[in-house]
């Protein structure tokens, strides 16, 4: 089984590293603008299969003698490439999956849907953590259920040793960062598909020591299809993102200072995006050396089971791994897209076209694939 990982940052280096745990991967072609850069992680790596080749997913020429070289393509690269390189999946006859987090551009790629089934391929867009596992797990959770009315999803990576003001750490792509922040959030509330502001609606969220009381807030991107799939089902469908206390009001306040504007403005003679400077100087502040990081995630469904109305809620807390030295966020991101890639190629998914993940994949098989890598999920069912 031949792969393409699109991105030779952190995602690309994890989910290469995953994907060659297994003995049927033949070849990962592993491509960066930054040639450098890929070569370093082959050499990181240092496993025969990887080889490093230079490539910018603007030049579809490019793209597309990549992809024809291999079974399946994984886009670990920003969301605004996504649209166009499952176009070039369906030239080349290529599955494809990518990291997602957008939802226009995922509505892009889902307008695909009948070019990439007649192409005989599968494309399955936000496959990360959130969007991605999550709905996944999702999907596993409400199977518990003959009938359903709640689904509540709470997610968050953060550093195990926060620093002020912010309390936060850089553990993947600003411009993801600031797109969950500042695109609305789709949820289903009172039986009804809704757009809600992002940065609101602050709970209070506990998880054990050393973490403690935590809080949670509305975030763009993290449900992925799944208010379009449950519209109709469920009551009640939300995701929020889970941070040290204090953080979305002041991440807020800036936003709302006006750096949430992407039309470029004069300062000084020279022309720029307040929204594009916000990002230099997050990447530039919050990219603390040698992070420690941690993945929280607590997701509850209510239902009733027999007429017996209960709540089965998922659990994951999992750390950065001092033995592979690779954070919690790249596990809990590049592994779950390096997996369904393996599914695709070894024929495990089986629909064609641009899929959704929830009831696709293989709900239980995920979840054993997760703890084969010590991923510890905790699961509970309480009576209500």
């Amino acid at each position: 089984m031949n792969y393409l990982i699109l991105g030779a940052g952190l995602m690309g280096r994890a989910a290469a590293f995953d994907l060659l745990r297994h003995e049927d991967t033949k070849t990962i072609l592993l491509a960066d603008i930054n040639f450098e850069q890929a070569k370093k992680v082959a050499q990181w790596i240092n496993d025969p299969r990887v080889k490093p080749l230079t490539l910018d997913v603007t030049k579809k020429e490019h793209v597309r003698k990549a992809m024809e070289q291999v079974d399946t393509a994984i886009g670990c690269v920003s969301y605004q490439f996504n649209y166009e390189l499952s176009k070039t999946a369906i030239e080349t006859k290529t599955n494809y999956c990518d990291l997602g987090g957008n939802n226009t551009v995922v509505s892009q790629q889902f307008s695909l849907h009948e070019e990439a089934k007649k192409a005989g391929i599968t494309i399955i867009p936000d496959c990360g953590l959130a969007p991605g596992v999550a709905s996944i797990l999702t999907a596993y959770a409400t199977e518990k259920f003959d009938t359903l009315e709640e689904i509540h999803i709470r997610v968050g990576g953060l550093p195990q040793n926060p620093k002020p003001p912010l309390n936060y750490s850089l553990i993947f792509n600003v411009k993801g960062l600031t797109n969950e922040y500042l695109e609305p959030a789709e949820i289903i509330h009172d039986g009804k598909l809704m757009k809600v502001e992002s940065l609101t609606e602050i709970e209070e969220i506990t998880f054990p020591s050393p973490f403690g009381k935590l809080e949670a807030f509305q975030t763009s991107g993290g449900t992925s299809t799944l208010p379009k799939t449950f519209l109709g089902k469920v009551r009640e469908l939300d995701y929020k993102t889970i941070r040290y206390k204090g953080h979305c009001e002041r991440i807020k306040t800036i936003f709302d200072l006006g750096f949430r504007e992407e039309q470029k403005i004069n300062f000084k003679g020279c022309k720029i995006s307040p929204r594009e400077f916000l990002e230099f100087m997050l990447v530039k502040s919050l990219t603390h050396k040698d992070t420690k990081d941690v993945t929280l995630l607590r997701l509850w469904v209510i239902g009733k089971q027999k007429n017996n109305r209960k709540r089965f809620t998922l659990q994951i807390i999992d750390y950065f791994d001092e033995q592979t030295n690779l954070t919690s966020m790249m596990r809990m991101t590049a592994f779950p897209v390096a997996i369904i890639a393996r599914m695709i190629t070894k024929g495990e998914i089986t629909k064609k076209g641009v899929i959704v993940q929830e009831f696709n994949i293989p709900s239980g098989k995920m979840l054993e694939e997760l703890r084969k890598r010590q991923i510890v999920i905790s699961e509970e069912l309480e009576e209500l």
